[in-house]
C-alpha cells in the first residue's frame, strides 16, 4: 500500500496509460502534480498560477497534459517533450463532458463558447498528432444547450447531448476528405418522449464504444448500440417493491448492516421494499436538480455488467446482466452511493459512498473492508482503478491511498449461465 499526502483538496486524479504515472490536481492552489508510483522522489509539478485551475487530464498520450483554467476563460495544451504550452480560447466546460479523443488518438473533439456567435455551443475538430494542435473543422451542433459530446467507436462519428431541459440524443458523422475533415452531417437524433420534461440526466459510453448507456430523468436506462444506432433494451428502475413476479429468481439482494466483526453484507429474499426519498426529499431547495432519474453509470470492461443509480433511491445500487437484459443485483448501502467504478480487468464493482470503508461486488460476493490507512476520519468519496486492474487509487479530501486488493482474474466459463 502507498500513501500520499497533499496541502489541500484533491480535485482531480488520473492513472497514465502504461500505470506507471498519477495525474493530481490541487484545485484550491492552481497546482498540478505527476506522480511515479516506482520512484516516490520523482514528480512533475504545473503552476497555473493567476489563471487558476478547475480540471486537469491527460492528452492523448503522455506527452501532453490538458488543463482548463477557472471561469473557464482557456484551456491549456502542456507539452512534456518541449516545455510548451498552447491556448485554446473559451471551452465550455471545466470536467470531462467537453473533451474527448477519436479511437487511435489522432483526433480531438472539443465543446466551446463561440465568442462571434453570441456565446453559442460550438465543437472544434482538432488534430493532435503534431506538438501544436491544429483547429480542422467548427461546428454549431443542433442543441439548446450542449450537455455532452463523446467519441463512437469508429472514429466517424460524435455522440451529443442536449440540455438535461431537452430529451435529444444526436449523432453527427464526421465527413473527412484527403486526411482532413471537411464538414459534419446530422445522421440519427432519439427523443424517447416530448421534451414535456427533464430529459437526459447521464450518459456513458462502454470501453469498445459500443454500447452508449443513457441515464434518463424518467427512471429510465436506455442503451443504443453504435452500429446499428438503434436502442437495443431499457432498465426500468421505477421498482419500489421487489417480488418474484417483476424480478428474475437468481436475484442477489445485499444489505449493509452492522456485526461485531465490524460492517457485513447481509443476504436479504423478497420481497423487499427499497427505501425511497419522500416528496419533500425529491424536490428539495439545496439541490439544483430534482432527486430523480439515473445520476451514475459504470459499464463494465467485458461489456457483460452494467450499475447505475437512481436518485430517487440514493442508497442503493442497481447491477444488471446485459447478456440477460435483466437485474442481477441490489445493493443496499447505508449511506447515500457518491461513486461507482468497475475494474478494467474484471467484473468488480467499487462503490464509495463518503465513509471509511470500501465496499466491493463480484460475481460471488458482495464485501465490506475498512480503509487500510492509519488516518483518522479517512473517507472515501471516490476510488480510480489502475488501468492494469491490480489496484486502485481511494481518495479522501486531502490524500488518497493505493489498495491493492486481491482479485482472482475469472475464466469466461465462470461467467456461463
Amino acid at each position: 500500500m502507498h500513501a500520499y499526502s497533499f496541502i489541500d483538496v484533491v480535485s482531480n486524479l488520473e492513472w497514465s496509460y502504461d500505470s506507471n504515472l498519477i495525474l493530481i490536481g490541487i484545485q484550491k492552489r492552481s497546482l498540478v502534480f505527476v506522480k511515479s508510483l516506482h520512484d516516490q522522489d520523482w514528480q512533475c509539478k504545473i503552476d497555473e498560477g493567476m489563471a487558476g485551475l478547475s480540471y486537469v487530464q491527460w492528452g492523448p498520450s503522455l506527452n501532453h497534459i490538458i488543463t482548463v483554467s477557472e471561469f473557464k476563460v482557456r484551456l491549456t495544451v502542456w507539452s512534456l517533450e518541449d516545455k510548451t504550452m498552447q491556448y485554446i480560447k473559451s471551452p465550455k466546460f471545466d470536467d470531462i463532458r467537453g473533451i474527448t479523443f477519436s479511437p487511435n488518438k489522432k483526433l480531438m473533439a472539443l465543446a466551446e463558447k463561440s465568442a462571434n456567435e453570441g456565446g453559442r455551443d460550438q465543437i472544434g475538430i482538432y488534430d493532435v498528432t503534431k506538438n501544436h494542435w491544429e483547429c480542422l473543422h467548427h461546428f454549431s451542433p443542433d442543441t439548446f444547450d450542449l450537455e455532452t459530446v463523446e467519441f463512437a467507436g469508429d472514429g466517424q462519428h460524435l455522440i451529443i447531448t442536449d440540455s438535461n431541459l431537452k430529451c435529444k440524443l444526436i449523432i453527427y458523422q464526421i465527413q473527412f476528405n484527403q486526411g482532413s475533415v471537411s464538414g459534419v452531417q446530422q445522421t440519427v437524433k432519439f427523443q424517447p418522449y416530448e421534451n414535456t420534461a427533464l430529459g437526459i440526466r447521464n450518459m456513458q459510453v462502454s470501453f469498445n464504444k459500443q454500447y452508449i448507456a443513457t441515464g434518463f430523468f424518467d427512471q429510465k436506462l436506455r442503451v443504443y448500440n453504435s452500429l446499428s444506432w438503434k436502442e437495443i433494451f431499457s432498465f426500468d428502475h421505477r421498482l419500489t417493491d421487489l417480488t418474484e413476479d417483476n424480478t428474475p429468481a437468481d436475484l442477489n439482494i445485499y444489505a449493509e448492516t452492522e456485526s461485531r466483526e465490524g460492517a457485513i453484507y447481509e443476504v436479504l429474499s423478497r420481497p423487499f421494499k427499497l427505501p425511497i426519498l419522500q416528496n419533500h426529499q425529491i424536490n428539495s431547495k439545496n439541490d439544483a436538480l430534482p432527486r430523480v432519474g439515473i445520476s451514475l453509470i459504470a459499464i463494465s470492461r467485458d461489456n457483460k455488467f452494467l450499475a447505475t443509480k437512481n436518485e430517487i433511491c440514493p442508497n442503493v445500487v442497481w447491477i444488471w446482466d446485459l447478456n440477460r437484459v435483466c437485474l442481477n443485483t441490489v445493493m443496499i448501502q447505508k449511506q447515500e452511493v457518491e461513486h461507482i467504478e468497475f475494474c478494467p480487468k474484471t467484473p468488480t464493482l467499487n462503490v464509495s459512498t463518503g465513509n471509511g470503508r470500501l465496499y466491493l461486488w463480484t460475481i460471488r460476493v458482495a464485501s465490506v473492508c475498512q480503509v487500510p490507512v492509519n488516518k483518522e476520519n479517512f473517507s472515501v468519496h471516490h476510488t480510480s482503478w489502475n488501468p492494469n486492474g491490480k489496484s486502485f487509487a481511494a481518495l479522501d479530501k486531502n490524500g488518497l491511498v493505493f489498495v491493492y486488493p486481491q482479485i482472482q482474474f475469472y475464466d469466461e466459463n465462470e461467467m456461463a449461465y
